[in-house]
Parts: structure tokens; C-alpha cells; sequence
């Protein structure tokens, strides 16, 4: 009976550690694409010592709970 209590507390272990990483993944990608789309106004004209279009950049606002700074999404 014991080996089989450890097979399924290393079941239930692998199924909960796939199911944390998969919503972290998710949640990095949805980042990913904040950001992206906040670089996308980012942009330098063509020319090398072009001006940089700051009022089209989002800013980042701090969540005082995790301290993580985030795109503001007003």
C-alpha cells in the first residue's frame, strides 16, 4: 500500500506543478503581448537622430501589491 500512496502524491505533485506552470506561462505570454503593443508606439523615424515619439509611449504603473511594474491600461 505505501508505494502506492507515494505513485499518487507524485501524480498529484506533477499534475498540480504542470497546472501552476502552464497558468505561468499564460500569464508571461499576456505580458508579452502588452508589451509589444506598447513598443509598437515606441518607434524612431527612419533617419538615426530622429526624434523619439514619447506621447505615444504607455507608462508603466508599479501594483504596490506584487511591486511589479505593469502598462497602465486606462
Amino acid at each position: 500500500m505505501p508505494p502506492l500512496l507515494i505513485i499518487v502524491a507524485l501524480g498529484a505533485g506533477t499534475w498540480l506543478g504542470s497546472r501552476w506552470l502552464r497558468n505561468k506561462a499564460k500569464k508571461v505570454n499576456l505580458d508579452r503581448q502588452k508589451a509589444r503593443k506598447s513598443a509598437k508606439n515606441y518607434r524612431r523615424d527612419k533617419t538615426a537622430s530622429g526624434p523619439i515619439h514619447r506621447d505615444k509611449v504607455d507608462e508603466l504603473k508599479k501594483d504596490p501589491i506584487t511591486g511589479v511594474y505593469r502598462v497602465d491600461e486606462d
